[in-house]
């Protein structure tokens, strides 16, 4: 019996459970994101000087100096309180550079008649403010760090700083010298093309110095956007024709473009992924786009449709239309930050 037992015992195969079938998580969701603008509001024409400086955040509009002509044009987000660059008409030849912290006001500079800031950055404890000054030589650009003022380059005009990012914790620059793309590091200015270039956009990857633009083919026939790291060309997108400005921006390894052009008298603008076509903003409208952003995957463009002396303020979302601001509420956006 014992052994039958052992027999019957050894007879009986081990059960084994099926594998379960692995749970798969659903995927985050993304945080939603927040939509700040900076531009101005006006009174019959956008293109008038009598402005006032005004900030969006969502739906909701701030206006930052509503009893000074004003212009808001560039704007940083930290921890969702929006720093602001611009200028304040002190009279009506001269401005003053004007930085906006939420609606508090400090103004950077004496008066000038091109005094602006044209650039924003604020990062952990630090505000950095690019401009430009008038000077008796020509036109001087600036750089103020939590409101200390250096000087960058002097004094050719047609220059402007246009981006900035860190680099181990000092700030870089990029933007136009004279006639010349060109970028700022450590006190010197390195010209990234030949005459009739500009760059929009800065960033660092580790010591690596990326900035995005555009300059001439060498038959100075038509443009190309280009992508320089550190101060050597890596990237070229021919355009087959003359451009007005490439804005970029990057993620990860690829470079978008938001290519703004004439076609006779009205505004174009067409959209890149690397050296691959999108699409055309509205072909219908006369247009500029003004800021380039890809977030979660999806890219936010903002610019303005033109009809006389009119406007409307436009984002678009992968392509689509959303119109921010009639003709009728006469607002005008040059910059943009989603985040």
């Amino acid at each position: 019996m014992l052994g039958m037992a052992a027999c019957g015992k050894n007879a009986v195969d081990e059960v084994v459970p099926d594998p379960e079938e692995p749970e798969v998580p659903n995927p985050p969701t993304p945080d939603p994101v927040n939509f700040y603008y900076v531009g101005y509001k006006y009174g019959s024409s956008f293109q008038e000087k009598d402005r006032n400086a005004i900030l969006r955040i969502n739906n909701s509009l701030v206006e930052l100096s509503p009893n000074v002509a004003s212009e808001a044009l560039a704007v940083s987000v930290l921890n969702k309180v929006p720093h602001i660059t611009g200028y304040q008409q002190v009279n009506a030849n001269n401005k003053r550079v004007a930085y906006w912290k939420n609606k508090a006001l400090t103004l950077l500079s004496v008066a000038g008649g091109q005094n602006s800031g044209t650039t924003i950055l604020a990062e952990g404890a630090n505000v950095y403010v690019g401009g430009m000054l008038t000077d008796p030589m020509g036109l001087r650009v600036a750089l103020w760090t939590n409101g200390k003022y250096e000087n960058k380059g002097c004094c050719l005009g047609g220059s402007r700083l246009r981006s900035i990012a860190l680099r181990e914790g000092k700030p870089v620059m990029t933007g136009k010298f004279h006639v010349n793309a060109a970028m700022w590091v450590d006190g010197t200015t390195f010209m990234l093309a030949d005459a009739n270039s500009d760059s929009h956009y800065i960033k660092t990857i580790n010591k690596d110095i990326y900035v995005i633009g555009y300059r001439k083919t060498s038959d100075q026939k038509t443009d190309v956007a280009a992508v320089w790291k550190n101060d050597v060309e890596v990237f070229t997108l021919p355009l087959g024709k003359i451009v007005s400005s490439v804005l970029g921006t990057m993620v990860g390894n690829d470079y978008y473009f938001v290519v703004n052009f004439y076609d006779g008298k009205k505004g174009r603008a067409t959209v890149y992924k690397n050296k691959t076509k999108l699409y055309d903003l509205n072909v219908n409208a006369n247009l500029e786009a003004k800021a380039i952003q890809v977030v979660n995957g999806h890219v936010y463009i903002l610019g303005n449709y033109f009809n006389g002396t009119k406007s409307q303020a436009i984002q678009w979302t992968d392509g689509k239309a959303k119109v921010l601001y009639t003709e009728a509420q006469k607002i005008y956006l040059n910059d943009m930050v989603v985040k």
